[in-house]
This record gives C-alpha cells, structure tokens and sequence, in this order.
C-alpha cells in the first residue's frame, strides 16, 4: 500500500494543532506519515504536539523543531529530509481535511495514473463560519490533463491548487528540487505548486471539497504593505527562469507560459502597489512612491489575451496609471482615499 507523508509546518498554534492532527489520526487511508518542524514556537505547541503523540502511539509521527523561528519555507525544507512516502501532502497546522481525503486522492491517481491530485477546498473564519467555497470561483475537470496545462490554468486562476488541496508523488517532487527556499516565505506555495507541476505528466481531481483553511489573525495574509512582499517577485524571477531552462517544454509552450506568468506578474505587482498606497497613504507622496517604485516589473507589458484573463477590469485603471504615471497615481489614490476617510469621519459625527 502506498504511503503518504504529511508535512505539517507549526509556528505558534496553541489553538489550532490538534484539530489539524485530529483529522490525520480520522483518514480512513491508514498508511501515513506525520512529519511536524516545530519552527520556533513560543506557546503551547510543543506540549500540545508531545501530549497528542504520547496519546496516540499508533500514528506514525516523526517530530523535529527549529530552536528559532525561520518561517514555513525553511520548515517544509526540513521536512522534506524525512519523508519516506509514495505522496506528499503540505497541510498548514491551522487547517484541516475530511476523514477520506486521502482514501479518495490515492484511489483517484491509481485509476488514473497520475503524478498529482487535488481537490477543493472551504475557507472558514475562527468560529468556523463559511468566508469563501472552491466551488462557487474555480473549476475541477473530468478527464486527465499534463502539468503544463494545469499550471497554466491555476496562473490563469480557471482552477486553484494550494498548499493544502493537493497530493503530490514524492518522485516527481524530489524531480523539481529546489521547491523551497530558506529566506523566501511569501509566495512559497504558488512556487513550488507551479515547478512541481511543469514536471508532472498526469494530473486529475477529485470534484470535492475536502479541504478546510481557517483565515485567523496572525497568519501569512496582507493587510498592510512589508518589505517581505518583495520576496514574491524574488520568487516569480526563479519561476520564470525554471521555465525557460526546463528541458522538457518546446518552445512554445514556454513562451506561452512565461506571458502567462508575465500577467500574473503583472497582476500582483497592481495589488501590491495598491497595497503600499493604502498602507503609506498618511505619509508624503514621494515616500509612497518610493515604496512603489521598490516593486520589479513596473513596466511589464502584457499580451492581451491574458491581461484579458487575469487582469480584472477593475484593475484596469490602475494597469495604465501605474505602467506609464505612477506618480500620478499615488496622488489620486491619496486624494481619494482622504475624501473618503474625511466623508465617514463626517458621517460618524452627524450619526
């Protein structure tokens, strides 16, 4: 039978860790391996983790911790020295998966010979009120499609796979190294996703959603502007470069997928831009768009098929402002942004 290797990566989990490694210990599918990088918490994981494995001794667990933290890319890496299954799962220690996932995944890829499955997948908040459902914004697909064209249609967010909806075979994952790198933590995912799957041939699905992520204070979402963004772009150069050496795409599917990448490229440097204006909006506006002008790919220009794609039309008006005067635009977006403070700030008052 076929093994799984579970990499859980916890960092300060205290609430979360045991509802996540509960639903490893209910898989119907048996032959697992649990593998946890305590990264440096600070809380109560480490009792937690140490509690559940001396509860339950029939799970297979391989425990290791960083006496520092040195963020999930170092962690998964750490982990990925250990794993001795056929399959590799990523789950975040504050998410958590249904009791067949794996039943279901391993049953999928034998029928169909796959390298890769995934599946869908449900955000919730901390009390577990449905934010968002696969189902409702992406797709999954009957037949079986090559890595080239999944990666494809994940960049042109037709399907989404993350980290934690998606069984990958170890031997194309050991293919792919590098995946993960030490001082590269944002954008991690969408990286080793994509590397992997362009040196995947089969790749199928299961039309469920099996997966559930909890969105909590803390975690690795953006509400405000860091430096650490830049590590994304830093991330997207090392995805555009494995594509273009990758000995295994013509030509033309390169090019194809590198203007894909290129707007995808595009569309986060938007956001991200937006992002810097909305954080830095108190301060002068040479400061703002100093911060901006920090971003790479200020000036990549798309094709139209897929700025079409994935550039959404309410971006439209950032995609020229910030291409040809971005300056200008951290003066509207300022201006806008204080008349609609200053509104609700009247309108506080008067209510």
């Amino acid at each position: 039978m076929d093994k799984i290797s579970v990499i859980v990566a916890a960092y300060n989990v205290e609430k979360y860790i045991k509802t996540c490694l509960l639903s490893l210990k209910n898989q119907t599918y048996k032959e697992i391996e649990v593998i946890i990088i305590n990264d440096g918490s600070t809380d109560q994981t480490n009792n937690i983790i140490e509690n559940f494995m001396e509860e339950n001794p029939q799970m297979k667990i391989k425990y290791h911790q960083h006496d520092t933290n040195k963020g999930s890319s170092a962690a998964r890496k750490t982990a990925l020295q250990y794993i001795e299954g056929d399959y590799i799962h990523i789950l975040d220690s504050d998410d958590f998966i249904k009791p067949d996932t794996y039943k279901q995944a391993i049953n999928r890829i034998k029928e169909t010979k796959s390298d890769v499955c995934f599946w869908g997948w449900i955000d919730l908040t901390e009390d577990r009120n449905i934010l968002f459902e696969y189902e409702k914004k992406y797709h999954y697909f009957e037949d079986i499609l090559t890595g080239v064209e999944v990666c494809k249609r994940k960049i042109l967010r037709w399907l989404w796979i993350c980290s934690g909806n998606a069984l990958y075979s170890s031997s194309i994952v050991k293919k792919s190294y590098p995946v993960f790198y030490e001082n590269l933590n944002m954008g991690e995912d969408f990286y080793f996703i994509c590397k992997v799957l362009l040196n995947s041939n089969r790749v199928c699905c299961v039309p469920q959603q099996n997966f559930y992520c909890i969105n909590r204070d803390g975690s690795m979402t953006h509400e405000k502007y860091t430096e650490g963004i830049l590590q994304v772009f830093s991330l997207f150069q090392k995805l555009e470069e494995d594509l273009l050496n990758h000995n295994l795409l013509s030509e033309t599917e390169k090019n194809d997928l590198c203007a894909v990448l290129k707007a995808e490229i595009r569309r986060s440097y938007i956001a991200y831009a937006k992002l810097a204006c909305h954080t830095y909006y108190k301060r002068p506006i040479n400061e703002m768009y100093n911060v901006i002008k920090k971003l790479p790919y200020t000036h990549c220009l798309l094709k139209k098929k897929y700025y079409d794609q994935i550039v959404s039309k309410q971006y439209h008006f950032e995609y020229y402002f910030l291409h040809y005067i971005p300056y200008i635009y951290c003066i509207i977006y300022k201006w806008i942004l204080y008349i609609k403070n200053n509104y609700q700030l009247m309108m506080q008052k008067e209510s």
